[in-house]
This record gives structure tokens, sequence and C-alpha cells, in this order.
């Protein structure tokens, strides 16, 4: 019916005057030609580009038509083409605040409610390339110089009967919008009335629970000064005894007992701002309950002496829920048609889990709400529940409330995070859970924890008895028995238990830990081909220490692989690593020590992370006897790398690093010795030595002056930008 009356009132405008092209408006338009200007391209080139299509972009012709305003649209190049119709014929119902645009397209009539400014042309009409595409007049319009003409009379009918501020184009534009605006407005007034009742609806937000949320659920501090035995408690409010504090270290307020964070006032920033802390609180509604989420901060100062006895309180409301029999409508602050900021419907809230901390000052009232639920408890209990998702599984699953009054929160918590198991439908609580009376007084005596559950469900499976102190411990660390699939094949849980709690005596490693650290080393055991099948190579005495080992046996084959084609460029440089021995000389607590091969050195230079083991020119000296690699240690840990030194056979010392190549102060301590090593060397010294020292010394002397006139630069470490030259003659340590 409605699409028929349309199609009456198109026929009605149809028959209104036709408003074709005057002599006026044909002459104007067949002057108004393009105008082009000469610009210089990217290439220095000159080029003609089109600078305005035309000086209007639409001439127009209006009446006042049984109370129809009915403009009629010319196009200059349309009309130069010999066109005598208007491109578009809009009509526009003053009274009636609606308009419509009729035009043609491919042949066809065509019909349009858009706005004027989103009118599209018909074909045949150049785009601003000059190709013969349709395009929007919006992108026409603005190139050229006035979007429209119209004689005076049109001009002031226009501004006369749509009461607008502007005339032409823009007067119509104005229009329109206006009218869009209104009917848009009408619009989301009747969208936002239900949600802007059901706000209505919500309870004002208590004091109370706001103060709760700031003391229960943000992050408090005890504020110190240094030297001083006594803080300054966020929590509670007051000064309080203070031992064994840190700055940033966690502990507990003496007073009040709750979780604080140790503050050193020298130590604050500007400014401290605590995380986002969320809280909800549950209130009584006309059939049926709201649930309000708020967001709180607390944020200090630090430019007064006290900035932490009255820190700015920052809370706002984050969700809105309100939950009706059945039905249930979430609302959070957000942007409606990316247009009105304001509370919108979202479902997604209603779903979602963590809504924080439930507020309980207000059980009386929680009691009413629900009072033949278990939820009552489990607020009590500051038990972490989605308040929506459990009312509603408790009334399909109606175990959970007996599971609730055995005490398996933690159970109850975690079917309302995930998968809610079919067994949950059976309302025997040890058949909901998979397990037998007896496993489930076991299962209370051990806490009742997800954990401790999930090993009982497994007991049962395999028709066993687990050791309950076995349970309590794997309860306690988080360990499940899928975490032990690497090597359950080869030791029952018991032993695992066992070897765990050795080990965790032994390295101090948590037991989740060493588990990680177990595995990774039984992968690495099978790569490098070690027989896992024994037990003592898959229950190592010390599973930290065997994995260490076994990195270390990893990197000995990259090693080797790095080592053989060094060794095939350098026919002599192994055997002449080997005779370094005599340069081996220890005293003081320090020690030289001579590398055993081409390996040595690659391990040095990974192990300290410099350039030794990747320069080809350092091994190329030791297969000429230049230079040698040797290495500097502390006696207290011979086979710890310390220091790196090249050095020449008469014992001169031409570089000195460690870690990263740099060199620290805890080198000078060494220089006696060194200085005393040297000294030793010169004694040791036979013919061919001194007759290499010398050929050494001479070819370093070269290396410093060509460096030095090729100016080369040290690209990294804390010597960057400085001339080589200049940091190695630095570092040289001549033997007198």
């Amino acid at each position: 019916m409605a699409q028929r009356e349309e199609e009456m009132q198109k026929e009605k405008l149809k028959k209104l005057r036709t408003l074709n092209l005057t002599p006026a408006i044909e002459r104007r338009a067949k002057r108004d030609l393009p105008v082009y200007e000469t610009v210089k391209t990217w290439n220095n080139k000159t080029e003609k580009r089109v600078k305005s299509l035309h000086r209007y972009a639409y001439y127009l012709r209006c009446q006042h038509l049984a109370g129809i305003l009915k403009v009629a649209v010319f196009t200059p190049y349309m009309i130069q083409q010999g066109e005598k119709s208007p491109a578009f014929e809009i009509f526009i119902n003053i009274a009636g605040e609606e308009f419509i645009t009729r035009y043609f397209l491919s042949g066809a009539e065509r019909w349009s409610n858009a706005k004027i400014d989103n009118l599209q042309y018909v074909e045949g009409w150049p785009d601003l390339h000059g190709n013969e595409n349709d395009i929007w007049s919006g992108t026409y319009a603005y190139r050229c110089d006035a979007k429209s003409w119209i004689n005076p009379e049109g001009s002031k009918n226009i501004r006369r009967l749509l009461g607008t501020s502007r005339t032409g184009y823009e007067g119509i534009l104005e229009w329109q919008e206006r009218i869009r605006e209104k009917k848009r407005d009408e619009n989301d007034a009747k969208v936002f009335k239900p949600w802007d009742d059901d706000l209505k609806l919500f309870p004002k937000i208590p004091a109370r629970f706001v103060n709760w949320a700031f003391r229960n659920n943000t992050e408090h501090y005890i504020f110190y000064n240094a030297g001083e035995k006594k803080g300054y408690c966020s929590r509670c409010q007051k000064e309080v005894p203070i031992k064994g504090q840190r700055h940033r270290k966690t502990g507990t307020c003496p007073k009040c007992r709750g979780r604080i964070v140790y503050l050193a006032n020298g130590k604050k920033s500007k400014y401290l701002i605590t995380p986002v802390a969320v809280s909800q609180i549950i209130q009584p509604i006309k059939d049926g309950y709201a649930v309000q989420v708020i967001e709180t901060q607390r944020l200090y100062w630090n430019n007064a002496p006290l900035a932490y006895d009255a820190p700015e309180l920052r809370w706002d409301v984050k969700y809105k829920i309100i939950v009706q029999g059945e039905s249930v409508r979430g609302y959070s602050e957000g942007y409606y048609k990316q247009r009105i900021f304001r509370w919108i419907p979202d479902a997604w809230i209603c779903r979602k889990y963590n809504l924080g901390r439930i507020y309980k000052g207000n059980a009386n009232e929680i009691q009413k709400m629900f009072p033949h639920s278990a939820l009552p408890i489990l607020i009590q209990k500051e038990i972490d529940i989605p308040i929506i998702r459990y009312i509603d599984k408790e009334k399909e699953y109606p175990v959970f409330e007996s599971l609730v009054k055995l005490g398996l929160y933690e159970i109850v918590a975690d079917a309302m995070r995930g998968y809610i198991s079919e067994s949950f439908a059976h309302r025997e609580a040890a058949r909901a859970l998979e397990l037998d009376g007896c496993r489930l007084k076991k299962l209370l005596s051990l806490g009742g924890s997800v954990v401790a559950w999930e090993w009982l469900k497994l007991e049962k499976r395999m028709n066993t008895v687990f050791d309950p102190e076995m349970i309590r411990y794997f309860a306690k660390q988080g360990i499940m028995e899928y975490q032990m699939d690497f090597i359950c094949d080869k030791m029952s849980y018991q032993k695992i238990y066992h070897y765990l709690k050795k080990q965790e005596d032994l390295t101090g490693e948590a037991p989740a830990q060493l588990l990680i650290t177990w595995r990774d080393y039984l992968n690495m055991a099978d790569k490098n081909r070690l027989n896992t099948e024994m037990e003592q190579n898959y229950k190592p005495a010390n599973i930290k220490q065997a994995h260490k080992d076994m990195i270390a046996l990893a990197r000995k084959e990259e090693i080797k692989k790095q080592a053989a084609p060094i060794c095939r460029k350098y026919k002599k440089i192994e055997r002449n690593i080997k005779e370094l021995v005599k340069y081996e000389y220890s005293a003081d607590g320090y020690a030289i020590v001579a590398p055993k091969g081409v390996e040595d050195i690659i391990l040095e230079g990974l192990v300290l992370k410099h350039c030794i083991h990747t320069c080809d020119f350092y091994f190329e000296r030791i297969n000429a006897k230049e230079s040698y690699i040797l290495f500097l240690r502390r006696t207290g840990s011979i086979n710890t790398p310390w220091y790196t030194l090249e050095v020449e056979p008469g014992g001169n010392i031409r570089q000195k690093r460690t870690t990263g190549d740099n060199q620290n102060d805890d080198l000078k301590a060494a220089f006696p010795f060194l200085k005393k090593w040297q000294r030793e060397i010169r004694k040791r010294m036979s013919k061919e030595d001194k007759k290499l020292a010398d050929i050494s010394d001479r070819k370093r002397k070269e290396n410093y002056k060509t460096i030095r006139i090729n100016k080369k630069l040290v690209w990294h470490g804390k010597h960057q930008g400085e001339l080589l030259a200049d940091v190695l003659e630095a570092d040289f340590m001549a033997a007198l």
C-alpha cells in the first residue's frame, strides 16, 4: 500500500509544469568554458592543466507549484552539448518537510532521496581528467568557481520559501540538511526512549560502595622516608611501623593487614597513578536487579611534603546491566552511529566474566534478591564470578548450589569461566564432579581446588589411589597431569612427585619451572643422541645442571662446525695454538690460560660477545705467529671467561677485551699481575721468539700507521666514533 501511494505521488510530481532551459541561462552557459593554467611538472617540464571546469557548476530555475517548490538543475556541459532538459528535477514539499529528485540514467527514469550534494550525474559527463565517465557532483562542484547561478527572483523565492540564510545550491542544501537533522533527531528520540527508561531504573550508587572500592580494590602503598622506622599507609590512612622495607617491594601493612607496595618519598616520580581497579554492586529494582560496574583510580602528586595524605580520587561508572526475568540488558558508554556519545546497549558485557570484585556491604539486600540461591554465599566469600551467568546456570544445574554449600567455590568459579560439563546435570555432588563419595570427601579434605579435583578424576579413571600429600603438593603448585606427559611413560606420578620435591630443595626452582627445564633437557638430550631410556639420563641428579650441560653440548656441536673451515684455511693454526701452553702463568689470584684449539677461541668470543671469533685476521696472525689469543682468568673461577688478550710473541699486549668488546674498571687490579707475567715471559723467550717479536712489533707499527692514514673509526661500543688507531695505541701494554 505504501509503495502504491508513493508511485501515485511521483505521478503527480511528473504532471507539474516542466521548467525548460531559458535563453538567458543558455547564453551564460555557452560562454562558461573551462579555464586552463600552465604548471611545471616534477621533471621541470610545463603542461596545461584545468584550473576551473566552469564558473558555475549548476544553473537553476525554480517555481512554487501547488505547494511544491520545483527546482530544475542544468549543467553547462550538457547545455553546450545542445541538451535543453534539466539534469535533475528536485521536488521540495515545504509543508511536509520532504524532498525527492528525478533524473534520467542510461535512458531510464530514476528517483533519488539523496541531498543535492550527493546526486550522481547522467552518463557522458566528463570527470576531472576529461574521461567520459559518471562522476559525483560533489567532486565536480569543487572544481568550479561557484556552486550555482540563479536569477534574482528565484534566489528570493528559495530564501523566502525555505527560510534559509543562503540561496541557490547552498540554500537548498542548507534546508535539506536541516530537515535530515530534524528527522534524525526524531528517530533518535524513538530509539533512545527505551534505553533512557532502563537507565532511570538504576539506583544511585551509595558513597559507602565507592569508599569500599577505593579501600579494598585499588593498589595501596606505604610511603616512607629513608632511615625512618615509620611510614604512612594509604589503605588505613595512618602512620604505621615499618621494617625491612625497600623501594617497590611488596608487603603487608602491620595494622590493616592489606597488601601494599613500599615507596620511598625521595624516589617517587612527579606523579603516581594507581592501576585501574574494577568493582561491582548488585541492587534491587522493580521485577529484578541491577548491576553497576565502576572503575577507580588514585592519583598522587609529589609537589607537596604530605601529598600522599590527600590523593586525587577518580571513579567512573563503566557498565550497567539490568536483569528482569529472562530479559538481560547491558549498557556502556560509547558513540551512537559515530555522532552522539551516550549510554548505548552492549550485549557483550552481559557475557563478560571479569566485571570486578563484588560489593558485599549490602548483604541483606542480596539475600532478599536471591533467597533460594547460593550466590549470597559466594559474594560473602569474595569469589570472583560472573553474577548473571551464575544465576542462569544455577537454575539449569541445581547442583551448583550444593557445591557452593560444600565449600567448593573454586570449582564453581572455574565452571562459570568456561565450558560446563554434562555431568553437572546430576543433582548429586559426587556424580556431578565425576567422583564417588569417598573421593568427594578426599577432595574436601584437600581444599577443593580445581587442580585437586582433576587429579582425583584421574585417580578414578585409573582405578588407583594417589597419595593425598602428592595431590596436595601438585594442587599448591598448580601442576596438572598433562604437564608431565613427556616423562610419565618412564616414571609414575608418585616418583615424579618425590623427584620434583628433591630438585626443588636442591635448586631452589619452583616445581612448575622445573618441569619446563626437565622437558627442555630431554628434548635436547634426544637431539644430541643421548640414550634417554636409561634412568641416569632421563632422571639426572641435578636437572638444572644437566640442562646447562646439554646447552653447552649443543653449543659445542655448533662450534665444531664453525672451527672446521678455519682449520682448513689456516693449516698451521692448530699446531701453533698447542704451543701456547708455554705462555700460561698464575699468581696473585689471576691466571693466563692458553686455548687448546680454535674451538676454545670461538667459545670465548661467544660467551663474552665480542668479535674475536668473527674476524679472520686474528686467526691469520696466529697462523703466522704474529700475535696470539690468550685468556685472562681469576684463579677462583678458572673456567669462567673474563678477559681475552691479544699478545705478541715477546709479551706485548695489544688488546684486552671483556663482554661486549669493553674494558671495565675491574681490570685495573690485574695490571700488576700482567706486568709480572710479561717479565716472566721475557725470561722464557727463545731466539725464535725474539725474532718473531721483532717482526710482530714492526707489523703492529705499520698497521697503526695505515689505519691512521685511512682515518678508520670504531663503529660500536663505548669508543664509537673514535679513531681506531687512538683506541688501539691506548690499549697497548708493552713488555719491559
